[in-house]
């Protein structure tokens, strides 16, 4: 009876060690990320609005190296901009809430050169609670 018993003790320590030295939840679920939602209008020099144009985001640690394209991943599809030059998309990162950088890749219809980039500071939160807001207006040459 007393060797059962240690069995099941052991067996119950590995899985709560297995379980919690895995990246994601017991759920299965993937690990947390944060976001940050980012509401714009794009505009070009002259001030027009620019529809059409893709945008995707992300957030990276302040100080980490600003790499000249941004990984996308699942849920970072690009969104497009409406007519009226305005868009609406979650910036995710893998990194913990904190002000981040928000990297936004520009690409207007019919440019195929790198897409501009525009970097500030925002909040970013774990994306399961409420999630701030970033409302600028960006603009392309």
């Amino acid at each position: 009876m007393m060797n059962r018993l240690r069995w099941y003790l052991a067996v119950s320590i590995a899985g709560v060690i297995a379980a919690c030295s895995t990246p994601t939840d017991v759920c299965g679920c993937p690990p947390s990320r944060s976001a940050v939602i980012v509401r714009g209008i794009l505009q070009d020099g002259a001030g027009r609005p620019v529809s059409n144009a893709r945008i995707v985001a992300d957030g990276i640690a302040r100080g980490k190296p600003f790499l000249d394209s941004l990984p996308v991943s699942a849920g970072m599809l690009p969104v497009r901009t409406d007519a009226d030059g305005t868009f609406r998309v979650v910036a995710l990162s893998t990194f913990g809430p904190d002000t981040l950088q928000l990297r936004l890749a520009i690409l207007p219809e019919g440019v195929t050169s790198a897409p501009p980039f525009a970097v500030i500071l925002a909040r970013f939160r774990f994306e399961r609670g409420p999630l701030d807001s970033v409302i600028r207006t960006f603009s392309v040459p």
